[in-house]
């Protein structure tokens, strides 16, 4: 009969010295405590085991954070192809230096038997391989003026009167197309229009005089009815016109007022210049 009772007691004395000895092993800081609260060991015995369990713990900790496989990236996610930012690529549009807008087509005037035409596209918010544009003129292509740049030129001999261009810029995103006339009026032909040689030659030196008197590179001269083109009795040559800046392409000529330009009798000089 008393067997069976120190059994009963020594049963739950045993089930609290594995709960102790089992929190030593795992969790040393927790397994302390209990083997403080649920053990009769002798102070010595608990002041060893608490040392040990705690080298047991700092170990642990050391082994397990060098042992810890490194992370590495998702092979999902390291296999996926890096794709570019897309760029917006448009229609090429066609820019000619120096050309006026006239009935759909592009107009430019001159009285030299030799021209070079001058253009440029945009084709996208930014200049790339993608975007960059081939030019052609009459179906011969243009190389551009720097690479990278969709900068183009070609210099062409002119027939008297209107010489037709046919400009194609294309890209990725398409094509555009250009008709551009070149007007080559010699200044014979030029000037049988005109009242004779000098006068013509006073125009343009009007002009030109004007050009620079106002700082403007293009100064287009327009006559009406209250304009004035002859040779006064004392010879010299009177000029009187409207005047506008051209303002380049695409833009509207800004009005410059009206040129009274007198010259010498060969018209090639100026001898006085108002502007109002």
């Amino acid at each position: 009969m008393r067997h069976q009772q120190d059994r009963q007691q020594q049963a739950p004395q045993n089930k609290k010295l594995w709960i102790v000895i089992i929190s030593l092993v795992l969790l040393p800081p927790v397994g302390i405590m209990l083997m403080y609260v649920m053990t009769s060991w002798s102070k010595s015995t608990k002041k060893k085991v608490a040392i040990g369990a705690s080298i047991w713990f700092i170990l642990a900790l050391l082994f397990g954070q060098t042992n810890q496989p490194e992370s590495t990236p998702n092979e999902d996610t390291q296999n996926m192809p890096v794709t570019k930012a897309e760029t917006k690529i448009s229609k090429p549009t066609i820019k000619v230096n120096g050309a006026a807008i006239e009935n759909d087509y592009l107009i430019i005037k001159t009285d030299k038997d030799d021209y070079t035409i001058s253009l440029s596209t945009s084709s996208g918010y930014q200049i790339n391989a993608e975007a960059r544009s081939t030019v052609t003129i009459n179906n011969n292509e243009i190389t551009p003026l720097t690479q990278g740049v969709d900068s183009f030129s070609q210099k062409f001999t002119l027939q008297p009167g209107d010489n037709s261009f046919n400009i194609i810029a294309t890209n990725k995103a398409g094509k555009n197309e250009k008709k551009l006339i070149v007007r080559y009026e010699p200044k014979s032909t030029a000037s049988s229009t005109s009242v004779d040689d000098p006068v013509f030659e006073a125009e343009v030196t009007c002009k030109q005089h004007a050009e620079k008197q106002l700082l403007v590179n293009d100064i287009n001269v327009g006559y009406d009815q209250s304009s004035i083109k002859r040779k006064n009795p004392d010879g010299t040559i009177l000029i009187k016109a409207n005047i506008a800046d051209s303002q380049g392409l695409w833009r509207q000529q800004k009005p410059l007022g009206i040129m009274e330009c007198t010259t010498d009798s060969t018209g090639m000089l100026v001898t006085s210049f108002l502007n109002y």
